[in-house]
C-alpha cells in the first residue's frame, strides 16, 4: 500500500464521498453553476455590525445517489465559490442536498477562507425556484464562532458549458484507446498494461482572452474494459488545451485507483498528430512518487471523445457542410491542416473514413471515393444525414438540407 502524498489531502474528501456512494459516473452527474443572488454572510450574533455580505460566483456537482429514501438525495461535490469579480472570500467542501414533496433542504461542510470545520444546515424549506434550479439558504448554528456565523445563499442552475465525454477503449490488438500502466519501481515484477473505458464530464472555465482554454474534470469513473483485470479509477481534476502557435495541452488529475490514498497523474504535451480539441489524447503519470520500492506505480495513456447523447445528424465527407460531398471537400481539409484554413463545423462529417482522427488521409479517402472508386465513407455514408455508430469527434452544426 502507498503511502498518502502531502499535496493529497484537499482531493480526498470529495473523492472518499464518491466511493462512500458508488461510483460518480458522469451520466449521474450535473454541473451548476452560481447565479446571480448568491451570497456569502458573515454575521455577529451578539454584536451591533452589520452583516458583511459578498456576492459570490462558482460551481459545485449534483451526484444523484441511489439510496431507498423518499425523494431524491444528491452528493453535493466539487464545491468552488469565489467572491464576484475578483479575489477574496474561497469556499471549499462538499455537502448533500435533499428533495421531497416540493421541499429542499441543505447540508454543506465547507472551508472558508482556510477556516475548517464549518457546518451549514437549510433545514426543510420550499422550493422557491424551479426544478432544477435551486434557491436555498444554509446557515451555522452559531456555536463555533458567534462572532463569524455564515450563511451561504445558493442560487444555481445546471451548467450549459458542460460536455460529457467518454473514453475510447483500448484495444489489445492495435494498441489504441485508453490504457492504465500499472508499474512497480524498485521490485522485478512486470508492469500491467490494462486496457481502460468510462466517463468524466468537461466543464468550460476560461476560454479567453488568453489563447489557452481551460477546464475542469468532474466525476471521472474509469475501469478495467478487459475481465481479465480489476481496476477502478475515480477522481476529478484540470484540462487546458490551446495555444498560439502549436497546440498544447496539459491535464493534472487526483484520483484513487482500488480504493488506494489519492495520487496525482499530470500529463502535459502536443496533441499527436491528426488530433484536435475536443478530442483528447494525453498521456499522464504520477510526478511525485515516493522513494523506492513503489509496488504501484500508475501512469495512465487516456484517449476520450465528447459522448454524443442526442447527436446530430450529418452526412460523412462532407467536410464543408454545403450538404454535397464533392471535390471541394477534399480541398477543405486540405486547406483547414495546412493552410490555416476554417475549421469543419461538423467534426464527425470531416472523418472521412471514420478513424477517430483527423489527417491527411481524410482527404485521401474521400478523393479516392470521388474520382477512383474508392471505398465509399462509412456510416451514414456521404448521401444518408444519420448518426455514426462510434464515439463522436463533436459536430457543432450540419444541416441535413440538400
Amino acid at each position: 500500500m502507498k503511502p498518502v502524498r502531502s499535496w493529497a489531502f484537499a482531493s480526498v474528501p470529495a473523492i472518499l464521498l464518491c466511493f462512500a456512494s458508488g461510483s460518480a459516473r458522469a451520466l449521474d452527474c450535473v454541473v451548476y453553476d452560481l447565479a446571480v443572488g448568491s451570497e456569502l454572510i458573515d454575521e455577529c450574533l451578539f454584536c451591533g455590525r452589520a452583516p458583511v455580505i459578498t456576492p459570490i460566483e462558482g460551481s459545485f456537482v449534483l451526484q444523484a445517489l441511489p439510496v431507498g429514501i423518499n425523494g431524491q438525495l444528491y452528493s453535493m461535490l466539487d464545491i468552488d465559490f469565489r467572491s464576484a469579480g475578483g479575489d477574496g472570500a474561497r469556499v471549499h467542501g462538499t455537502g448533500q442536498l435533499h428533495r421531497i414533496a416540493g421541499t429542499l433542504s441543505l447540508d454543506l461542510d465547507v472551508t472558508i477562507d482556510g477556516t475548517d470545520g464549518i457546518h451549514l444546515e437549510s433545514g426543510s424549506a420550499s422550493e422557491a425556484a424551479e426544478w432544477p434550479d435551486i434557491d436555498i439558504t444554509a446557515r451555522e448554528d452559531g456555536i463555533r464562532d458567534p462572532l463569524h456565523a455564515f450563511r451561504i445563499k445558493v442560487v444555481a442552475g445546471p451548467s450549459t458549458k458542460t460536455t460529457p465525454y467518454q473514453l475510447q477503449p483500448g484495444n489489445p490488438l492495435d494498441q489504441s484507446g485508453s490504457f492504465l500502466v500499472d508499474d512497480c519501481i524498485g521490485c522485478d515484477r512486470p508492469a500491467y498494461t490494462v486496457p481502460m473505458q468510462g466517463t468524466f464530464l468537461l466543464e468550460l472555465v476560461s476560454d479567453g482572452p488568453n489563447p489557452t482554454s481551460m477546464y475542469k474534470i468532474h466525476c471521472l469513473d474509469l475501469e478495467s474494459a478487459s475481465p481479465d483485470s480489476q481496476y477502478h479509477m475515480l477522481g476529478e481534476g484540470n484540462y487546458n488545451q490551446g495555444g498560439e502557435v502549436a497546440l498544447h495541452q496539459t491535464m493534472f488529475l487526483y484520483v484513487t485507483v482500488n480504493g488506494e490514498p489519492t495520487i496525482r497523474l499530470l500529463g502535459s504535451g502536443p496533441f499527436p498528430d491528426g488530433i484536435s480539441f475536443p478530442t483528447i489524447d494525453i498521456q499522464s503519470s504520477e510526478n511525485d512518487p515516493p522513494p523506492p520500492p513503489v509496488l504501484h506505480f500508475y501512469s495512465l495513456h487516456l484517449v476520450a471523445h465528447p459522448l454524443v447523447v442526442d447527436g446530430v445528424p450529418f452526412r460523412r465527407g462532407d467536410t464543408n457542410a454545403d450538404g454535397n460531398v464533392d471535390l471541394s471537400d477534399g480541398v477543405f481539409v486540405l486547406l483547414w491542416m495546412f493552410a490555416g484554413g476554417t475549421q469543419p463545423p461538423c467534426l464527425d462529417a470531416a472523418d472521412t473514413n471514420d478513424d477517430g482522427r483527423h489527417d491527411v488521409s481524410d482527404a485521401v479517402f474521400v478523393l479516392d471515393f470521388l474520382f477512383r472508386s474508392g471505398e465509399a465513407p462509412p456510416q451514414p455514408g456521404p448521401e444518408t444525414c444519420g448518426l455514426g455508430p462510434g464515439p463522436s469527434l463533436g459536430c457543432a452544426s450540419y444541416s441535413c438540407a440538400p
